[in-house]
């Protein structure tokens, strides 16, 4: 009995299967826009930088809220995965301010590369 107690942990309604489809369709279309994002001409880098960050917290949020189940755990864990979050956004900005992403001026417009024929 005692270790029938101990494997007794609290049950959750975790998502059904549709819900986890739904998730990775949606998933699925941000990582699609993501790269297609990445080829869109005249986005500076600043713009390209910002715009990937905000998806790049949604894309996090969702996995570990829904395919880690984050949010049926103690939220310790929630610290530890924000701290995490928090620290590769910090890496990023700091990146892309070392390498002047930040500093405006035309030459930071991005542009497609021209074939050697054109």
């Amino acid at each position: 009995m005692a270790s029938q107690e101990l494997h007794h942990h609290e049950e959750h309604a975790h998502p059904d299967a549709r819900e986890y489809a739904m998730i990775a369709s949606i998933l699925t279309v941000i990582t699609g826009f993501e790269v297609a994002l990445f080829f869109f001409t005249g986005v500076g880098h600043a713009t390209l930088v910002g715009m990937l960050l905000v998806l790049m917290i949604v894309k996090f949020v969702m996995v570990v809220g829904w395919y880690m189940h984050l949010h049926f755990d103690h939220p310790y864990f929630t610290w530890i995965f924000t701290g995490g979050l928090l620290l590769a956004i910090g890496i990023v900005l700091a990146l892309s301010t070392l390498f002047g992403v930040f500093t405006g001026g035309e030459d930071l417009i991005r542009q497609l590369p021209v074939g050697e024929g054109h």
